[in-house]
């Protein structure tokens, strides 16, 4: 399976991407400089599914970041597959805490909608598993 190499457009002009993933996906920008792509078939990025990509890019509609966001949890195939070539990350932030905030509620003649702002608190982990734990864990 041939993965793209996202970490190749960081740098080049956003045409770059455009043309790299728009033959089967709806390209949105929001502002000036934050590109969403969804696509209606999953892609897989190392036997990982995916659906959206984020890419933002600077002024000059250079790329700084790509973000894609997974369906599943990373499982320890991903993990593998992605560090065979990219080598073991320096470090793995693992959840250690989520808390909620108030909800509120927001209207306007046309809409309404209700927001609540959510924490999340990490720290330093380590990708493990060992059975009987679940194929998708990671240990504190």
């Amino acid at each position: 399976m041939e993965n793209i190499k996202f970490e190749n457009f960081i740098g080049k002009d956003i045409s770059v991407v455009n043309y790299s993933l728009s033959k089967d996906s709806d390209n949105k920008i929001f502002g000036s400089n934050v590109y969403y792509t969804l696509t209606e078939n999953n892609k897989y990025f190392y036997s990982m599914p995916y659906n959206i990509i984020i890419i933002v890019t600077n002024e000059e509609g250079l790329i700084q970041e790509v973000t894609i966001h997974f369906q599943e949890v990373i499982n320890k195939n991903f993990f593998e597959l992605f560090t065979s070539n990219y080598g073991n990350p320096d470090m793995i932030q693992v959840v250690n805490e989520i808390s909620l905030g108030n909800e509120v509620l927001s209207e306007s003649d046309t809409f309404s909608q209700t927001l609540r702002k959510g924490f999340i608190e990490t720290k330093e982990g380590e990708f493990e598993c060992k059975l009987p734990l679940k194929p998708n864990c990671l240990k504190v």
